[in-house]
């Protein structure tokens, strides 16, 4: 049935987030600014490199490449209108890049005041990253008079509301309808890994990996090796041809196209698969979590946002270590086994077992 609402009743607009415990990172990517100097050089624009940490002096830098940017773009529409010349491929390319990165520096100029900015500069690149996102997120959150944030892994939802700048809302926890005895979850106690002790044992983390994928050896799998430092390293020591490895000449849109399309018992190596992968049936059986994902402390806002609340630091870590072990059972007749080989695992899901989903902790054997 159909209900038609009278054109003078208002109404009423509804946004809906799903994987919603990422959209603090989709924020800081969508109103972040990462400028390369030698593209920007390429595409017309010379720029002196920012050398000062001062917040008025990049400020004034972004301003004034703004302006030098509008130019080049303006010069290059007059050209494509010129009956004389006409634009180059490489020319649509560089009005392309330059309209981009333009919108993408007056986000930044604008929140200039509202949000601190993460500067991090090298000689080849500047980078700012928003801190905080509670302040962005009214960029969604206005266009609806009811939002919807849905996420199997929002472990405190009062930090998660904290977070987004949420201040009315009404948590509803609904009970998974999987049985947990489908997908167990079986984590070793033997070998805590850390910045520390990770080089000298990973020759032990890529044998019991190998051991593991041998007692598999007719089912398609995935690793998790959320580095890529870890992923490197297993693609020189693991044995076979099953592997497809994340590295510079693959990524992970072409590594999940050969593995779906192969009928051999292919297994996916890659940090950067543990979110929005849909490995349902035969497309994942098993899966390796080689090391606990704590987001890198030599990422400048991470430390800094660290530093301010730990309790922000160990809510994403155990966010990321449920949705990495959610990518291959995809529904209620669906069946996967999970190993997770870093022992620190165990002491995290130990001290905040109050916090885990219900899901999660019954699939734990």
């Amino acid at each position: 049935m159909f209900l038609a609402l009278p054109y003078h009743v208002k109404r009423k607009n509804y946004i809906v987030c799903d994987e919603a415990s990422e959209l603090e990172e989709e924020l800081t990517n969508r109103y972040g600014l990462n400028l390369d100097y030698n593209k920007l050089n390429l595409a017309g624009i010379k720029v002196k490199k920012v050398t000062s940490d001062k917040y008025d002096t990049i400020y004034s830098w972004l301003t004034q490449l703004n302006i030098a940017i509008t130019e080049q773009c303006e010069y290059l529409k007059e050209k494509a209108s010129s009956k004389i010349a006409n634009l180059t491929i490489g020319d649509r390319i560089k009005l392309k890049f330059l309209g981009n990165i333009g919108r993408q520096i007056e986000n930044v100029t604008d929140l200039w005041g509202k949000c601190e900015f993460i500067v991090d500069k090298t000689s080849e690149k500047l980078t700012l990253t928003p801190l905080n996102v509670d302040v962005l997120t009214k960029n969604i959150f206005d266009h609806g008079d009811h939002i919807v944030l849905m996420s199997a892994t929002i472990t405190k939802p009062e930090l998660f509301a904290k977070t987004l700048g949420i201040k009315d809302y009404t948590f509803i926890d609904v009970d998974s309808t999987f049985d947990p005895k489908k997908s167990p979850i079986y984590i070793s106690t033997k070998l805590p890994l850390n910045y520390e002790n990770l080089k000298k044992n990973l020759p032990i983390i890529a044998q019991q990996i190998q051991e593991l994928c041998d007692n598999h050896p007719n089912e398609k799998g995935l690793i998790h090796t959320h580095t890529s430092e870890i992923c490197n390293y297993l693609q020189n020591k693991l044995k076979g041809d099953r592997f497809i490895f994340r590295d510079e000449t693959t990524n992970n849109e072409k590594m999940l196209d050969i593995h779906l399309k192969s009928s051999e018992p292919t297994v996916l190596v890659s940090p950067s698969l543990g979110f929005g992968t849909d490995l349902n049936g035969d497309k994942g059986r098993f899966q390796i979590i080689v090391k606990t994902p704590y987001p890198p402390l030599s990422n400048k806002r991470i430390k800094r946002k660290f530093d301010i609340d730990k309790t922000w630091y160990v809510s994403k870590t155990i966010n990321t270590l449920v949705q990495m072990s959610g990518r291959c059972t995809r529904s209620k007749q669906d069946h996967s086994i999970t190993y997770v080989l870093d022992a620190t695992a165990f002491r995290l899901i130990k001290d905040n077992i109050s916090v885990l989903p219900k899901h999660f902790i019954e699939r734990i054997v």
